[in-house]
C-alpha cells in the first residue's frame, strides 16, 4: 500500500474510529484498485498502461485529498465537541460558584459565560468590599473600629502637614460599665453600648469621625479647621465646649428595654499638634486626659496639657513601656521554693520580674497595678502564665522531679474574664503540664469582688484538677467566711503574722487558730516570710506543713534554682 494511504489509514483509525464493516469496505476498494492496475498492465500495451497508471494516480490523489479533508472535518468536529463540553462544565462551575456566593439560580438564567463571569466579578468585588468593611467596623455598634480610627488619624495628620489644618481627639469612656454588666448581664451591657453610640452619633458634626475603640471606649476625631483664630487656647476651648455638649446628651436615663439606667461618661481631650506623626501617641494623650477626668470631683471633662499632666503622662509612658516589654518578651520569671517540714522541695511559686532599660527594677505591685488600670491585665496575665509554665517545665526537667508543683497568682480582673478558663486550660494542654500540679493563688479581694463570671471560672478550673490557694490569709475581711466561699485546697498565712510571731502574742494566737482549723478542714498550710531557723521551728511545732521565705531561698532564675537544689542543698541565709 502506498505510504500516503498508510499514513492516512493510521490517522483515520486514531482520529475517527469506524465500524469494522466500514474499514473492510475501504480496504476492499484499495485492493480492487491495485488489481485493476495489474490486469491493465498484463493485457494492454505500454501506452495504454501508462495512461491507466496516470488515471489511477489521479484517482488515488483525489481520493487521498477527499479523505484528508474528511479527516480535518472530523478533527474539527471533535475539537468543537471538546470545547462545547468544557464550556458546559465551566458554566456549571460558575453556576455552583455563584450559588455559593449567595446568588439564586433565577438571577443568572442566561447561559453566556461572559455574563456569568461578569456576575462573578461583581460578586467578588462586593465580597472584598464587605470583608474590608468587616475589618474596619465594630460588630456591635457598626461604628468604625480602632484600626479604622488610627487610619483616619493618619490621614488627618497628612492633611494637617499640608494645610496646617487642626483637629482634636476626644477619648470617651463609659463610667462603671463593668458594674452594669455584672448587675444586669452582658445583653443589657451591649444595649447600653448601643445607646451610647446612638447618642454620640446624634451629637457629632458632619466633619467629625466617631469610632468605638473596644470595650466601653469610644473616640471622636473633631474637625477644628473652621476655627477663625486657631490659637492653642482657642482650639482647646472649642474642643472642651464640644465635649461638654456630648456630656449633656447623657443627662437623661437610657431606656434599655427591661430596665432604664443612668449612663455617665468621662471624656479626655487632646488638641493635636500638626507636627505630630504618631497616632498611638495622640490617642495616649487623650486617654491620659480621660483618666484625669475620672478622678475629678465634678467636671468629667479634662483637656490634655503637657505641664499639668506630666505625672500622668510619665505613668502612661511606663505603661507603654510595659506593653512593649510584654510583646517583645522583656519580662522574666523567678521561682521561689516551697519546702516541707524536712526542707525538701515540694514546689515553686512563679514571680514576675521586670528590669526597665532606663528605670531599672520595677516592682511587680507597680506594673501589675498599672496593667489593671490600663486594662491590659488579660494580655499580661496570659504572658506571665505561659512564662511560668515554660520555666516550670525547664526546672522540673533539670531537677528530674515529676511531682514538683507550680504556684502562680491570678488577679481579680482576670477572674472576671469569661474566657479565662479556656485560655489557661489551653496553655496547660499545649505545654503538657498536668493541671493537678498547678495551684492558683487568689487574694481575699478577688473573692470579695466575685461575680457569676469569676465563680464560673473557679468552678471550671477546679473541675479540671487545678488547686486553689487563698493568699495573704488573715489580712482582709471575714477571712473565715471566705474559706467557705472559695473552698480552697491551701491557705497561705500572710508574712505579717509570720514576721511578728516572736514579738506579738496576738500574731502567734492567729497562727495557732489557723493551724488548728486547717487540721479539721483538711487544708494545706503554707507560711510565707520565713527568714530564720527559729521561726521555721516554731511554725513546724504549731502544725504548719509547708514553708516559703528567704531563709530557704530568695526568688531565683531557673538555672540558679536548679543548681541550688540539684545536689540536695541545705538552706543558708541569703
Amino acid at each position: 500500500m502506498p505510504k500516503p494511504l498508510q499514513s492516512w489509514w493510521k490517522q483515520e483509525r486514531q482520529d475517527a474510529p469506524r465500524s469494522a464493516r466500514q474499514r473492510r469496505m475501504l480496504l476492499l476498494l484499495v485492493v480492487l484498485t491495485g488489481l485493476l492496475i495489474a490486469l491493465l498492465a498484463r493485457h494492454l500495451g505500454k501506452e495504454l498502461l501508462l495512461l491507466a497508471l496516470l488515471l489511477a494516480g489521479l484517482l488515488v490523489s483525489r481520493i487521498i485529498l477527499m479523505l484528508d479533508r474528511r479527516r480535518q472535518l472530523l478533527v474539527q468536529a471533535r475539537q468543537e465537541r471538546r470545547t462545547a463540553g468544557r464550556i458546559r462544565q465551566t458554566s456549571r462551575d460558575l453556576d455552583a460558584m455563584l450559588q455559593q456566593l449567595g446568588m439564586q439560580p433565577d438571577s443568572f438564567e442566561r447561559g453566556e459565560i461572559k455574563f456569568k463571569m461578569s456576575q462573578l466579578t461583581s460578586r467578588m468585588e462586593w465580597l472584598l468590599q464587605s470583608a474590608r468593611s468587616l475589618a474596619l467596623l465594630d460588630a456591635l455598634t457598626q461604628l468604625p473600629n480602632r484600626r479604622h480610627f488610627i487610619e483616619q488619624v493618619q490621614i488627618e495628620l497628612a492633611r494637617a502637614k499640608r494645610g496646617r489644618k487642626r483637629f482634636a481627639v476626644l477619648f470617651i469612656d463609659v463610667d462603671k460599665f463593668k458594674a452594669i454588666n455584672d448587675t444586669y448581664g452582658h445583653a443589657t451591657g451591649d444595649r447600653a453600648l448601643m445607646a451610647v453610640s446612638q447618642r454620640l452619633k446624634t451629637t457629632i458634626r458632619a466633619g467629625d469621625f466617631l469610632s468605638r475603640l473596644g470595650g466601653d471606649e469610644f473616640a471622636v476625631l473633631m474637625d477644628l479647621s473652621a476655627i477663625q483664630n486657631p490659637s492653642e487656647q482657642t482650639l482647646k476651648a472649642h474642643a472642651h465646649l464640644f465635649a461638654c455638649r456630648i456630656m449633656a446628651m447623657f443627662e437623661e436615663l437610657a431606656d434599655l428595654g427591661s430596665v432604664s439606667i443612668d449612663i455617665s461618661i468621662s471624656i479626655g481631650v487632646s488638641v493635636v499638634d500638626p507636627d505630630s506623626s504618631d497616632p498611638e501617641a495622640i490617642l495616649r494623650q487623650s486617654d491620659v486626659a480621660m483618666d484625669l477626668a475620672k478622678h475629678q470631683q465634678h467636671a468629667r471633662v479634662a483637656v490634655f496639657d503637657v505641664a499639668t499632666t506630666k505625672g500622668s503622662y510619665d505613668d502612661y509612658q511606663l505603661y507603654a513601656d510595659l506593653r512593649d516589654a510584654v510583646r517583645s518578651g522583656g519580662l522574666s520569671m523567678a521561682f521561689q521554693p516551697v519546702v516541707d517540714g524536712e526542707q525538701g522541695l515540694r514546689g515553686v511559686e512563679a514571680l514576675a520580674r521586670w528590669h526597665h532599660p532606663s528605670r531599672g527594677f520595677i516592682a511587680p505591685d507597680v506594673f501589675i497595678t498599672m496593667a489593671e488600670r490600663y486594662r491590659m491585665m488579660r494580655e499580661l496575665g496570659d504572658y506571665l502564665f505561659q512564662a511560668s509554665l515554660d520555666g516550670f517545665l525547664e526546672l522540673r526537667q533539670a531537677l528530674s522531679n515529676p511531682a514538683l508543683r507550680l504556684s502562680t497568682n491570678i488577679s481579680p480582673s482576670q477572674l472576671g474574664d469569661p474566657q479565662l478558663q479556656v485560655r489557661l486550660l489551653g496553655m496547660l494542654e499545649r505545654s503538657g503540664v498536668d493541671p493537678a500540679l498547678v495551684t492558683l493563688e487568689i487574694t481575699e479581694v478577688s473573692i470579695l469582688e466575685r461575680t457569676t463570671t469569676s465563680e464560673a471560672n473557679l468552678q471550671a478550673l477546679r473541675q479540671a484538677g487545678i488547686e486553689l490557694s487563698l493568699d495573704d490569709f488573715g489580712t482582709g475581711y471575714s477571712s473565715l467566711n471566705l474559706i467557705n466561699t472559695l473552698q480552697p485546697n491551701e491557705i497561705k498565712i500572710d508574712r505579717s503574722f509570720v514576721l511578728a510571731l516572736h514579738d506579738d502574742p496576738y500574731a502567734r494566737q492567729i497562727v495557732e487558730v489557723i493551724a488548728g482549723m486547717s487540721t479539721q478542714m483538711a487544708l494545706h498550710l503554707v507560711a510565707e516570710g520565713v527568714e530564720d531557723e527559729a521561726t521555721f521551728r516554731v511554725l513546724r511545732e504549731l502544725g504548719i506543713q509547708y514553708f516559703q521565705g528567704y531563709w530557704f531561698s530568695k526568688p531565683l532564675p531557673v538555672a540558679d534554682l536548679a543548681a541550688r537544689y540539684g545536689a540536695a542543698p541545705k538552706p543558708t541565709s541569703p
